[in-house]
């Protein structure tokens, strides 16, 4: 229903506009709150287009921008995904899109877990936040 209110569809293989679903998003969150949207951004990798020979953390973030502006195909991507292995078995993600962060936090549980399933993600509460008016938001990723 909230897709349909903002013409989107999920059945369509052309680029979904991204003020369609910013503002679907929005109505998500304010609708049915965060959880709702760590589900949906847990979607993207089942769903989504990612580069082949993706089977470590490593790969993972080496190749999350990449696939973020795959997945805009034909349209401009905003942002980035900054991503840095700081030493085996962690890593940061710096995200400055205009997605939510709790739907970034499923995106990157999803991508990272379907390669290592120890993987966790930890949203920064002292950086910088997009909830509360930052330009980003900080992950901070472990695995073993």
């Amino acid at each position: 229903m909230i897709l349909a209110k903002h013409g989107l569809t999920l059945t369509s293989d052309s680029p979904i506009p991204l003020e369609a679903m910013m503002a679907a998003l929005k109505e998500v969150s304010v609708t049915f709150g965060p959880n709702l949207l760590y589900q949906v951004g847990r979607e993207v990798p089942r769903q989504g287009k990612f580069p082949p020979g993706i089977d470590t953390v490593e790969k993972a973030l080496g190749t999350l921008d990449m696939a973020y502006r795959m997945n805009h195909s034909g349209l401009p991507a905003p942002g980035s995904y900054k991503t840095e292995v700081i030493k085996a078995g962690q890593g940061k993600v710096v995200a400055d899109t205009p997605y939510p962060c709790h739907y970034d936090r499923g995106l990157l549980t999803e991508l990272l877990q379907k390669v290592n399933r120890t993987t966790s993600i930890q949203h920064d509460d002292t950086a910088p936040c997009r909830r509360n008016g930052g330009a980003s938001c900080t992950y901070h990723i472990r695995w073993s």
